[in-house]
C-alpha cells in the first residue's frame, strides 16, 4: 500500500548472457537483485517483465520508494551502470543460480536507465446505459447510473 509520500518510478535495463536464462527466471532474480541493490524492500519492486530481443534481454520494472529512500535509491540507479556495475553483474548470476542450479555463465549488464517518475493519468469513464429489466411487482426497481475514476498508471 502506498503512503502519499511514496513516489513510483518505473526504469529498465539490459542485459547478454551465454548461458540459458528463461523470462520466469530473469524476472524473479531481476526483482531480488533490483531491491537488493536499490536498497528497497523486494516488495518495492513491482511490475517486473522480462523479454528477449535478438540477444539482449531487456527488463522494465517498477520501484516503489518512500521519502526515507527516495534520493538513495535515485542514486544508486544512476550509478548501476558506472560504479556498482560489476556488484550488479555478479548479484544477478547469484541469483539466477539460485533458481537454475544448472546456470553456469556470466551476466553482462548492457544498460541501466535512470528512473522516471510514473505519471497516473486519471480518466473518466462515461456511465453505462442502464437495461431494462422485466419487474416483478413484489421488488422495488432502482435506475441509476455509476460514474467511476479510473487510475491509469503510464511510463513517464
Amino acid at each position: 500500500s502506498r503512503r502519499l509520500d511514496d513516489t513510483k518510478y518505473t526504469g529498465s535495463f539490459t542485459f547478454t548472457s551465454e548461458g540459458t536464462v528463461t523470462a520466469e527466471n530473469a524476472v524473479a532474480a531481476s526483482t531480488t537483485v533490483l531491491a537488493s541493490q536499490l536498497g528497497v524492500d523486494a516488495s518495492a519492486v513491482t511490475e517486473v517483465a522480462a523479454a528477449l530481443d535478438s540477444d539482449a534481454w531487456t527488463v522494465n520494472y517498477a520501484v516503489t520508494t518512500t521519502s526515507e529512500n527516495d534520493v538513495a535509491t535515485k542514486d544508486a540507479a544512476a550509478k548501476m551502470f558506472t560504479d556498482t556495475k560489476a556488484a550488479f553483474e555478479t548479484a544477478m548470476v547469484d541469483a539466477y543460480k539460485a533458481l537454475d542450479g544448472s546456470f553456469d555463465s556470466t551476466i553482462v549488464l548492457t544498460a541501466f536507465a535512470s528512473l522516471v517518475e510514473a505519471t497516473e493519468d486519471t480518466t473518466t469513464v462515461p456511465p453505462t446505459p442502464t437495461t431494462e429489466a422485466p419487474v416483478d411487482e413484489n421488488e422495488d426497481t432502482y435506475a441509476g447510473s455509476l460514474e467511476m475514476d479510473i487510475v491509469v498508471a503510464t511510463a513517464g
